[in-house]
């Protein structure tokens, strides 16, 4: 999955042991450290800005249930704690706004809207 922004293009790539790795697209060189943080396989990511500013990545998975678990994209640093979604795996995510909120959308056998409060990570 890519995300480009002015004067930065990234890359990041999810794996099955649950660690994310972000590249930078220009040079195909590793930008930072493996992030760790997900217990199971890394099956839908989803990269954008949250209301705040900051520029994030959502990962869904699959653990002992869904999760859903928010990263800093520039920092590396988790924001906020994982979401259990339930028992099956998120097979998709999605990031948004709406009325000034973060809105993360995750699929697993229902679409599910999750609300995050910019002032709460």
């Amino acid at each position: 999955m890519g995300w480009m922004k002015p004067k930065r293009r990234v890359i990041v790539t999810g794996s099955g042991d649950g660690t994310l790795q972000l590249w930078d697209g220009s040079t195909g060189e590793p930008a930072g450290s493996q992030l760790f943080g997900q217990r199971g396989a890394v099956l839908a990511m989803a990269l954008g800005q949250l209301a705040d500013g900051r520029d994030a990545i959502v990962v869904g998975g699959f653990d002992t249930g869904g999760s859903i678990g928010i990263w800093d994209a520039s920092t590396g640093a988790r924001i906020g704690k994982a979401v259990t979604t339930g028992s099956r795996p998120v097979l998709g995510v999605a990031l948004g706004r709406a009325a000034g909120r973060d809105v993360i959308v995750s699929v697993d056998d229902a679409l599910i809207v999750w609300t995050r409060q910019t002032q709460s990570d």
